[in-house]
């Protein structure tokens, strides 16, 4: 490595239990009997399998930290004046000289009482966790020339609350880059047969992986966690093999990755597929666990589930539709991802839903780069349409509709007296008719209505009446209004113009009318602006202060009851109000 470190090393961890008198070497099997160790006291054996297991994955132990109570550490074996400590270090060095094995460092690591100043001080029961856990991250603290720790522990010996504690110990350490390969536990066979034994109970250390996976899952989205515990399984077919739950995790993790980019398309792929895959393992058939790979794993999965599926909102009806997968980033607090989703899928829901009104489907819409049809209708048609009055877009589509293609004047013009027929468009085709054929005849007049007439011709003028720039869409307004200076009074700013939308839903009966439920779109609307809103904020943090346009559309929008800050609660408060205003 360019900075000198050593890539891998590894360490041994047990609690040393104390000496027993007049005690044989015994074979302890391991492995399914494949592999014997010999011992004498509770930890030889375990310790001499971990130092080849570690050996067999080119990493040799180098450190084992051995924790010791005040007896074991104090109290003379026999007739020597070797403490149980010495023994074992005997034990190894002879077993690694014998082996060629590197001989461990032996660490003790103080239990029930602390050395102090040359003195012997007791630990209570209360602080010995604590204890425990600073002497072994103050040593492991001093490994500077390591990247990652390999852990392997020996679960055998010393009282009940350290065997577990060791195993909790590790799940803190892991977040410091180190690694749990094993953990065993030896079998004393005090029956006739002796037949004394070396479990691999990393099944235990698996479980603590599983639940927090799971939990991490729900609780942020990572399926990082939960997806190695799977790592290296493999694929295999046949009853009560583990391919479900694969897809399942697969499923899983690409979800996840696609949730931390906020890549909405990759989440439409994969939520579904979460879904269909949760059901699949609740619909397993726990017999037949002879013939599974892992069966204590795979049982773990399928009692998880469950939570999974209940903590994203998979069994409600409607399973992981817009609005829940919403609710559950923002139960978590992934607000960015929420508020993406809501702005690019609500206006899917509420289309799918029927929530909007016929006006807003029906006019012709130019999708910018990057924006779906839905989107556009949602934040572009219906705001506008509401803002600059529902007739103008209507009569806007139909020019657009019926004078596309390349058509004389003469064509244009009898298209216009066709549509002054149009119960609907026909007061507005009247006035265009009679602008049109006194814009062709006085020539000599050098405006009309704001217009340069020796610019255009006739049909020129058309084309630009139905174009999108802002001058014409006010020119269109007048002979849909007969008035040239109401479109004045609507802003052009962007957040402004859709505050005023909001303004003419609310006090407008004529539009209120014909939206259906007006007062159920006009809560959509104010809080989709307001997440809008927030979305800008969030995507411009850096900048100093807010837009002119976005400053005052804010501060009307308090009149809707809606405070925008930059506080998460605020954020919150502000998402779930938004999804109640849809569901």
């Amino acid at each position: 490595m360019g900075d000198g470190k050593r890539k891998q090393a590894a360490i041994l961890v047990l609690f040393l239990s104390d000496h027993k008198e007049n005690k044989r070497e015994e074979n302890y099997y391991c492995d399914n009997g494949s592999r014997v160790e010999t011992g004498i006291q509770t930890n030889d054996a375990p310790t001499k399998y971990l130092l080849r297991a570690a050996h067999d994955n080119g990493n040799e132990i180098g450190d084992i930290f051995c924790i010791t109570s005040r007896r074991v550490f104090e109290e003379r074996t026999g007739d020597s004046e070797r403490t149980a400590i010495d023994v074992y270090r005997d034990m190894l060095e002879g077993f690694c000289r014998a082996e060629n094995l590197l001989i461990p460092k032996i660490i003790p690591i103080d239990y029930d009482f602390e050395r102090t100043g040359g003195e012997i001080r007791t630990v209570g029961d209360e602080s010995r966790a604590m204890h425990i856990y600073r002497q072994i991250t103050g040593e492991l603290g001093r490994r500077t020339d390591v990247e990652q720790t390999d852990v392997y522990i020996d679960y055998t010996g010393g009282l009940r609350d350290v065997s577990f504690l060791m195993t909790t110990i590790v799940r803190y350490l892991e977040f410091d880059n180190i690694k749990c390969r094993k953990i065993v536990y030896s079998k004393y066979d005090y029956s006739a047969d002796r037949v004394h034994r070396i479990y691999d109970i990393a099944y235990i250390y698996n479980m603590f992986q599983m639940i927090n996976g799971v939990s991490e899952f729900v609780a942020t989205g990572n399926a990082r966690q939960l997806s190695s515990v799977y790592s290296g399984q493999k694929v295999q077919t046949g009853k009560g093999d583990g391919r479900i739950q694969r897809e399942f995790l697969d499923s899983i993790m690409a979800f996840s990755n696609a949730l931390s980019l906020c890549n909405i398309k990759a989440i439409d792929q994969t939520k579904d597929a979460i879904s269909c895959n949760i059901e699949k393992i609740m619909a397993l058939d726990t017999a037949g666990e002879g013939d599974r790979e892992d069966p204590l794993k795979e049982e773990m999965l399928r009692t998880l589930v469950p939570l999974v599926r209940k903590k994203m909102y998979l069994d409600r009806p409607e399973g992981l539709s817009y609005p829940n997968l919403i609710r559950w980033c923002v139960d978590n607090r992934l607000l960015q991802q929420a508020i993406t989703i809501y702005i690019e899928k609500i206006p899917v829901y509420c289309m799918q839903q029927r929530m909007l009104p016929d006006f807003a489907l029906e006019v012709n819409v130019e999708c910018n780069r990057g924006a779906s049809e839905e989107t556009t209708r949602f934040y572009t048609a219906l705001y506008d349409c509401i803002a600059e009055g529902i007739e103008l877009h209507r009569f806007r589509t139909v020019l657009e509709n019926r004078m596309s293609g390349r058509k004389s004047p003469q064509e244009m013009t009898d298209i216009l007296h066709g549509l002054e027929r149009d119960t609907q468009v026909g007061d507005a085709a009247g006035r265009l008719v009679q602008f049109v054929e006194r814009f062709g005849r006085d020539r000599n007049r050098k405006k009309i209505y704001g217009y340069n007439v020796r610019e255009y011709s006739g049909e020129d003028f058309l084309r630009k009446l139905v174009s999108e720039t802002y001058r014409h869409k006010r020119d269109l307004h007048y002979f849909v209004y007969n008035d040239d200076q109401r479109y004045q009074r609507i802003p052009n700013s962007t957040y402004r113009k859709k505050v005023h939308a909001l303004k003419v839903l609310q006090e407008n009966q004529k539009i209120r009318k014909q939206v259906g439920d007006a007062d159920r779109l006009l809560e959509i609307m104010k809080y989709y602006l307001a997440i809008k809103m927030i979305r800008n904020r969030m995507n411009h943090a850096s900048e100093e202060e807010d837009s002119e346009d976005e400053r005052l559309a804010a501060k009307e929008l308090e009149r809707f009851g809606i405070v925008i800050n930059s506080d998460i609660e605020n954020i919150q408060d502000i998402m779930y109000k938004a999804l109640a205003a849809v569901l």
